[in-house]
């Protein structure tokens, strides 16, 4: 296990490098040997869990699935050897619409989609690694989409957006309560955080109001108080990944409002002025690698891999003829500083198989 994870380790310092443009990589190779490129690590297949939302606890190593608005069932992967990754499920079955682990302490939130008992609340439920419950609240809605804030000295907020009832809540571990709940003026979509501005954004499908009903985010910051306040973002479109160190919204601009419509554009995250294109187009799903240097993106069977400063691609891997056929799910990758984590179902007959593939970068 130990010898499996050094050598994943030193070939992501040997994409650093190369990225870089600095001389020797590890052991001695050269950067010059070749262009970085992805590759299929290994996967394992899952059952229990529709896999609409993934997270990763890259303390533990391990890689949670779980269902997405008002699904159930949670399956937790240690990939600690990719060749033979193994899946098993986790807490109780009526858990898993959505899924977000606190990175600080491997705390995992998520809902029981439309709730345990018939006629009652759904709840958030946060569990520790062991799959214990150790703390529930009332929540309005059904879960969920998750996303984790910054952490504080007893753990980092958990926020879930919930359908059913569109609404947006934070549980506070340290006040060990629900401290901010509202309806989203929308369909409640995914959730993403920013560490560089403290935000958080609900994208909604579409925003309720006036015709044309578009998408558009809701905003959630602190207010003076120390609360929170949501307001609309004001501009339409979709955030489909945030890189918080270099202060860029990634989003969907699907109206056309900054460049043909359909393409994905570059916001500043604080002040949201229009940065630039990025050459991809739809509603893909960017995650940033764990070492910042490289953006991972998939769609229309596709994984594409990206200098994170410059954009410029680095490798587009087709990965239904590499994996015999199956198609990468349009939900959010994730990564554990090392290697980046795709669901996938068969391309002839989707929803008849899911798999959970580890895909590394190599030379």
């Amino acid at each position: 296990m130990a010898t499996a994870t050094g050598s994943i380790r030193s070939l992501i310092v040997f994409a650093v490098l190369g990225l870089l443009g600095l001389g020797a990589g590890c052991d001695g190779a050269s950067s010059t040997s070749g262009p970085e490129r992805l590759v299929i690590e290994g996967f394992v297949d899952i059952s229990g869990s529709t896999a609409n939302e993934l997270a990763v606890d890259p303390a533990g190593r391990f890689v949670y699935l779980a269902g997405g608005m008002g699904q159930t069932g949670i399956v937790r992967v240690d990939p600690s050897v990719t060749a033979a990754m193994t899946a098993s499920p986790f807490g109780p079955p009526e858990f898993g619409g959505g899924i977000a682990v606190d990175p600080a302490t491997g705390r995992v939130a998520t809902t029981d989609a439309y709730g345990a008992n018939p006629g009652a609340p759904a709840v958030i439920g946060i569990f520790d690694r062991t799959g214990a419950l150790v703390d529930v609240k009332p929540i309005q809605g059904c879960g969920g989409s998750f996303a984790v804030g910054s952490p504080g000295p007893l753990g980092a907020p958990f926020a879930v957006s919930t359908q059913c009832v569109d609404a947006f809540a934070i549980y506070d571990p340290a006040a060990g309560a629900i401290v901010f709940e509202t309806a989203t003026g929308g369909v409640s979509s995914t959730v993403h955080f920013d560490a560089s501005t403290g935000l958080f954004y609900q994208n909604r499908t579409p925003r309720f109001g006036p015709a044309p009903r578009r998408n558009q985010p809701l905003v959630i910051r602190r207010d003076p108080g120390n609360g929170f306040v949501a307001a609309d973002l004001g501009i339409d479109g979709f955030i489909i990944g945030i890189d918080a160190s270099r202060r860029r919204l990634y989003f969907a601009d699907e109206y056309g409002l900054f460049a043909p419509a359909g393409e994905i554009v570059i916001l500043d995250s604080t002040t949201y002025a229009f940065l630039g294109t990025t050459g991809l187009t739809g509603l893909g799903r960017l995650t940033l690698s764990g070492d910042g240097r490289v953006l991972f993106n998939l769609g229309n069977g596709r994984l594409q891999l990206l200098d994170a400063v410059t954009l410029a691609s680095i490798d587009d891997f087709d990965f239904v003829s590499a994996s015999g056929g199956f198609t990468p799910s349009v939900y959010p990758a994730v990564s554990d500083g090392l290697r980046f984590f795709v669901a996938a179902q068969p391309q002839a007959a989707p929803g008849t198989a899911l798999r959970l593939y580890a895909i590394g970068r190599t030379r």
